[in-house]
């Protein structure tokens, strides 16, 4: 016959003794030692007490307070119930879980780290400053297949490099690209891939191989007027800052041998560049003007110093002489200069069709009165063009046959 407890009606088995008679008489119905809900506490051991006595009943919350019961440990201790913890810590129950692990960092891999510059145009919100740190020159690719997706039965034959493609404005470039001609047994394709200061960009054109005639290529040179103004404009910018700076280290000083000693010094460094850097005629320019402005300008006030009608001085007169001598012999190197640089290559393709007209130009741009204009600011022959002249117009006919 089944026996039950007599205080809380728990069937009980054979010689078995209820847990609420283990814990006394003092707890009630509720066998886990909690007093009964009249103490303003809960019968429910994760159920919360009322504000009024200031205890957690309920395991996970994170009050400081007292529980109202604990598994196993004594209910006078003023501490939170704990797990597999020191009773003394007086912290909330975990299961567990270390308590000073709580403010730990968590490590989440959001990918590569992008750069300051990709950073401050996100900021900014300009250009496409994602695929940037990516090969936007496409360098050691085909265009078919990695960068165009290839047709049926489409085998590449011959792939050239013939321009480098750049935009400027007042010769300062914030665009460049490289082009380049594949010919395949069933297309011609010109892509130029490049980037500029607001992202990438991409100028492509293909045609059908049995379409076209032959290409026509122009490599030459041509005379840019802009880039000779703003080259003299360069020239005086660094004369009148070196001319200044001597002036300005001088004007404490009395006498004329501290302006000869800071004019040779400075004037002759100015002229170094020249010969040691090589084609960066923008530097070799701004070197030059430091050199040319302070020995014209010293020079002249020395000689004038020292020829004097009421005053004289041959070693005035000497350095003066000297200084002049020197300032035409930078005179004439940076005029050289200044023709070189304005003097840039130039490259015109034109890829003809059959029916006579023009598939593709590849030329720089060109101004007219309604400002219409074409390609690129410049359009510099790459290496492999001189292979292109001579063997393009061969494969393209083969391919015809």
């Amino acid at each position: 016959m089944a026996k039950f407890c007599t205080k809380c009606g728990r069937p009980l088995g054979e010689n078995e003794t209820c847990m609420c008679s283990v814990f006394g008489a003092n707890t009630g119905a509720n066998p886990f030692g909690q007093s009964a809900p009249t103490q303003n506490q809960s019968a429910n051991p994760f159920a919360q007490s009322a504000p009024a006595q200031n205890q957690n009943a309920n395991p996970f919350a994170h009050n400081q307070s007292q529980n109202a019961g604990g598994f196993g440990q004594n209910p006078a201790q003023n501490q939170n119930m704990n797990f597999g913890q020191n009773p003394a810590q007086n912290q909330n129950m975990n299961f567990g879980h270390n308590p000073a692990a709580q403010n730990a960092d968590v490590n989440v891999n959001n990918g590569p780290k992008k750069t300051f510059w990709e950073t401050l145009k996100d900021k900014m919100g300009y250009g496409e400053p994602e695929p940037m740190d990516k090969n936007a020159y496409e360098d050691g690719k085909n265009i078919v297949p990695d960068c165009v997706d290839a047709v049926d039965g489409e085998t590449a034959v011959k792939q050239y490099d013939v321009a480098t493609l750049k935009d400027r404005v007042l010769c300062i470039p914030y665009a460049k690209a490289k082009g380049r001609v594949q010919v395949t047994n069933k297309r011609v394709i010109f892509r130029a891939p490049g980037r500029s200061v607001a992202g990438r960009t991409t100028v492509q054109h293909e045609f059908a191989v049995n379409e076209l005639s032959g290409i026509e290529a122009r490599k030459n040179y041509i005379f840019r007027t802009l880039d000779f103004i703003i080259g003299i404009l360069v020239v005086l910018a660094g004369g009148f800052v070196m001319t200044g700076l001597i002036g300005a280290m001088c004007g404490i000083a009395n006498g004329i041998a501290l302006p000869i000693i800071l004019t040779l010094m400075f004037g002759s460094a100015g002229c170094v560049p020249f010969f040691l850097l090589k084609k960066k005629w923008w530097l070799k320019l701004l070197c030059l003007g430091a050199s040319l402005v302070p020995f014209y300008t010293y020079g002249s006030m020395l000689y004038a110093l020292g020829s004097g009608y009421y005053y004289s001085n041959g070693v005035a007169v000497f350095f003066g002489a000297f200084f002049l001598f020197l300032a035409f012999i930078v005179f004439v190197l940076t005029v050289g200069s200044l023709f070189l640089n304005a003097i840039k290559p130039n490259l015109v393709l034109v890829f003809k069709t059959k029916e006579a007209g023009d598939a593709v130009t590849v030329r720089r741009k060109k101004f007219s009165l309604g400002g219409e204009r074409f390609g690129y600011d410049l359009v510099i022959p790459a290496k492999d063009i001189d292979s292109c002249i001579k063997e393009i117009n061969a494969v393209i006919s083969d391919l015809n046959k």
